[in-house]
């Protein structure tokens, strides 16, 4: 019975030790990986011809280096930031940051940006100006900081106004063929209530 008992007891603490190194080993892998969110609800809807903002946040396994620092760790220690539009199968970059630079590809000129960046680094939140209809699709905002990378993805489908449909509804009904003979009654029906209107004025004046 004594030699089961402590070979219960040894189980028990060679757990309670395995445990331990466990946490201490998970609470040192969790300090150093990266954290990037999108905070937004799914699908996030733009307006087409409006503008897009998508908000995502980092946690950076370490902090970035001074401006002092040299050296190849430096650079490496450099978080490179990157956002990027999955549609229709294919993957299209849209920016790339690393420290101050930023690289906006030639397809998003004078549309894209990184609103807050210059303000705050943890802040990636990427502004889009002059939506279009292919902006539709998943957008990727990713971080490399040395060996680590962490992404968040977030789905964004383009809708028209209520007045660019209304819009277009008009321009179709004015190119059918019996646009002719539409704008005709509708011309004479307006002429008809005007004149009513007239009439209906003139008698009431006596």
């Amino acid at each position: 019975v004594g030699h089961s008992y402590l070979q219960i007891l040894a189980v028990r603490c060679c757990g309670t030790a395995a445990a331990a190194v466990y946490n201490v080993m998970n609470q040192e892998y969790d300090s150093k990986l990266l954290h990037v969110t999108i905070p937004a609800t799914q699908p996030v809807f733009a307006v087409l011809g409006g503008s897009l903002t998508l908000p995502c946040l980092v946690s950076l396994a370490h902090p970035p280096p001074s401006p002092s620092t040299n050296g190849r760790h430096a650079v490496l220690s450099v978080p490179r930031i990157k956002w990027s539009i999955l549609n229709h199968g294919m993957e299209t970059e849209i920016l790339v940051a690393r420290g101050d630079r930023v690289r906006v590809s030639e397809a998003y000129k004078e549309r894209a940006s990184l609103f807050n960046y210059a303000y705050s680094p943890a802040d990636l939140t990427l502004r889009l100006e002059s939506v279009r209809q292919n902006d539709t699709g998943f957008y990727r905002c990713e971080v490399q900081q040395g060996l680590e990378d962490a992404n968040d993805v977030v789905q964004v489908k383009v809708k028209d106004t209520p007045f660019r449909c209304q819009e277009r509804a008009v321009l179709e009904t004015w190119m059918s063929p019996m646009s002719c003979m539409t704008c005709t009654a509708m011309w004479r029906i307006f002429m008809v209530i005007q004149l009513l209107k007239t009439c209906k004025m003139h008698f009431t004046s006596f």
